[in-house]
């Protein structure tokens, strides 16, 4: 919360429309909270597993969401994901997740989208020789080190994911300094 990427997000985006969003591993809820503090219409659900919840409900507890804000416990790898959004939003969890695995989640939340709605992925997004932005090359380093099979991924690569996925118009927002994270943005 500190770096302020909510805030950040609510601005790099249109968020016109949207009065149904999915969060899938929010953690501690920071984004969801931020963005329906500041859009009156929006609710949002949490995808997570039962003991991050625990913690996720205190968050969405103490900042007074729990009206506009349900938890649902699974795993996304395994688990079907109720509903249908107007937005998903998947922040941080492809570059701890194989290609292939990446590639099924995309296509299992595509399938959540309601028409229009669209697919928002948050990570460290690299250039197609995968060795740029520097901060990304480094960190998908460390999670070739420390994963089974999760390294970050170059635009093109969560493009195609997304088009075999039925999303179209698909894009990339670059977040601003200090972020060091981009957006790729697909729509139904």
């Amino acid at each position: 919360r500190a770096r302020g990427d909510a805030e950040v997000i609510a601005k790099a985006m249109d968020w016109n429309g949207v009065t149904e969003m999915l969060d899938v591993g929010s953690g501690p809820a920071s984004y969801p909270i931020a963005l329906c503090q500041r859009f009156s219409d929006l609710h949002a659900k949490i995808f997570d597993l039962p003991g991050t919840l625990v913690i996720t409900r205190s968050f969405v507890h103490q900042a007074g969401m729990q009206e506009r804000i349900d938890l649902i416990a699974g795993d996304y790898r395994k688990d079907p994901i109720p509903g249908s959004y107007d937005l998903v939003f998947l922040s941080n969890i492809i570059h701890g997740e194989g290609e292939q695995d990446n590639a099924a989640l995309v296509r299992k939340l595509a399938s959540n989208l309601k028409l229009g709605g669209r697919l928002v992925v948050k990570d460290h997004i690299l250039d197609d020789s995968r060795t740029t932005p520097p901060v990304g090359a480094i960190f998908s380093l460390l999670m070739l080190l420390t994963t089974e099979s999760g390294r970050c991924y170059s635009f093109s690569e969560i493009k195609s994911w997304m088009e075999r996925a039925g999303l179209r118009d698909v894009q990339r927002v670059d977040l601003p300094a200090p972020l060091t994270s981009s957006l790729v943005i697909g729509v139904t």
